[in-house]
C-alpha cells in the first residue's frame, strides 16, 4: 500500500518525512525498508508502544496524541491507518494536522467507505459498522469536510488487506452461517494459513494540503 501511495503523489527517489498518527504496535513503521524515508509515529497507548519497542526494538514511537505531540518537525506526509473514524473530534485534528503538514504535503486517511457496494449489500451486517467507529464517510462526504479544511482529493485506492483464510471465516461465519461448510473443507485441505488479498469497502484516501 504505500508503494501504491509513493507512485501516486510522485515521491519516487525524492527523501520524505512521514508521520504515521495512532501506530498501533508500529507494524506500519517497520515495513518501511527505504531509505529515501524517515518515519516517525504517535500512539496514545503507552502500554503498545512499550510493547513495539520491545518486539522491534528502539525507534520513533512516541506515547502520545497528535494534539500533545511536542515536536517543530513538519511532515510530507501523514498517514492515518484505521484511525480517523475513532477520532471523538475530527474538527480539531484538522487543526493539528495542519499544524504538522508543510505546503503543497499530502494525507492519506485508510477508511471504511459507507457508499462502497459491500456497504449497501451486507446493510447493517457490514463488519465496519462498530461502537467504535464514531463517522461514516462516502467519498462525497468526506471530500467536501476535507474541502472545508482546504484539502483537496487527489486519488482513492482501495485498500487491499491481507489475512489468513481461518481469520476471514470465522468473522463471515458470523455473518452467513452457512459458511461454515466451507470452515470444514478449509481445515480438512489444511488452508487455515492461506493469504488471501480481499476489500470490502476501505479505500485510502489521498489529499494535498492546498
Amino acid at each position: 500500500n504505500l508503494n501504491r501511495i509513493i507512485n501516486a503523489i510522485s515521491f519516487q527517489n525524492k527523501k520524505i518525512s512521514i508521520l504515521d498518527v495512532g501506530s498501533g504496535g508500529g507494524a506500519f513503521i517497520q515495513s518501511i525498508d527505504s531509505s529515501f524515508i524517515d518515519c516517525d509515529g504517535i500512539e496514545p497507548n503507552k502500554w503498545l508502544v512499550n510493547q513495539a519497542k520491545k518486539y522491534y526494538g528502539n525507534f520513533n514511537l512516541y506515547p502520545t496524541t497528535l494534539a500533545n505531540f511536542i515536536n517543530n518537525k513538519k511532515y510530507e506526509l501523514i498517514t492515518y491507518w484505521d484511525v480517523f473514524e475513532h477520532l471523538t473530534d475530527i474538527n480539531k485534528e484538522m487543526l493539528y494536522i495542519k499544524k504538522f503538514l508543510k505546503k503543497d504535503s499530502y494525507l492519506i486517511l485508510n477508511i471504511p467507505d459507507h457508499g462502497s457496494i459491500f456497504r449497501k449489500l451486507l446493510g447493517f451486517n457490514w463488519p465496519f459498522f462498530l461502537d467504535v467507529h464514531l463517522y461514516y464517510f462516502d467519498k462525497n462526504t468526506l471530500s467536501l469536510f476535507m474541502k472545508n479544511n482546504q484539502f483537496e482529493l487527489i486519488q482513492i485506492i482501495k485498500h487491499v488487506q491481507i489475512l489468513k483464510l481461518k481469520y476471514i471465516l470465522e468473522r463471515a461465519i458470523n455473518i452467513f452461517p452457512i459458511l461454515k461448510i466451507l470452515n470444514i473443507f478449509m481445515k480438512a485441505c489444511n488452508l487455515e494459513n492461506l493469504k488471501i488479498k480481499y476489500n470490502i469497502g476501505q479505500n485510502l484516501y489521498i489529499f494535498k494540503k492546498q
